[in-house]
């Protein structure tokens, strides 16, 4: 009898998956797959924000991305956005606002999730 019931719960948690049209949860339930999702090749910067320190990048630095699609381009400083680009692709060249730690972020246009984001740290002087 509890094994009948049993497979009658699991055919219909199956089929309530196959309507529904679910496959398991999503990373990006909104957004591209991982293997489309833009990402930084330049700068350089870590997943993790304590290991910032590792990656020093100059005020003067070149986006580089891949895929190379037009994204939004944001700096983020003390958990504020300092500064937006609306328009980026790889080769542009940007002067970071300020100093220290910062956090760059990526968003294709119409997505609710960025497509990447890294920490690094904004050197005082141009290298």
């Amino acid at each position: 009898m509890l094994k009948s019931r049993l497979r009658l719960i699991c055919l219909g948690v199956g089929l309530l998956l196959l309507v529904t049209g679910c496959s398991g949860a999503s990373p990006r339930p909104d957004g591209p797959s991982d293997d489309a999702r833009v990402q930084f090749v330049k700068p350089k910067g870590s997943r993790d924000r304590e290991k910032a320190r590792a990656f020093p990048v100059s005020r003067k630095m070149t986006l580089e991305l891949k895929p190379d699609v037009e994204v939004v381009f944001q700096v983020y400083q003390d958990e504020k956005l300092v500064q937006e680009w609306k328009t980026a692709r790889s080769g542009a060249e940007f002067e970071l606002p300020g100093s220290g730690l910062a956090e760059l972020k990526v968003w294709r246009a119409g997505l609710n999730l960025h497509d990447d984001a890294i920490w690094i740290w904004v050197s005082e002087k141009d290298k």
